[in-house]
C-alpha cells in the first residue's frame, strides 16, 4: 500500500485466511499500475481455499 502512496488502508478480515484490501476509485488504477489484477469470483475463492488450508495445517 505504501508504494501506492497510501499511508493507511482498511484491511478486510485482518489476521484470517480472508484477509485482503478492497480498493475502489483511483486506488484501483494505482494498484493496477503497480501490477495488481482484478480477480473473478472463482479465482478469488480458490485463493481463499488455499490460504485456509495452509492455516489448517
Amino acid at each position: 500500500m505504501a508504494a501506492m502512496g497510501v499511508a493507511w488502508a482498511p484491511i478486510q478480515h485482518a489476521d484470517t485466511y480472508r484477509e485482503r484490501h478492497e480498493l475502489a476509485g483511483e486506488w484501483v488504477d494505482r494498484a493496477r499500475a503497480l501490477g495488481a489484477v482484478t480477480l473473478d469470483r472463482a479465482t478469488f475463492v480458490g485463493i481463499l481455499r488455499r490460504k485456509r488450508e495452509a492455516l489448517d495445517v
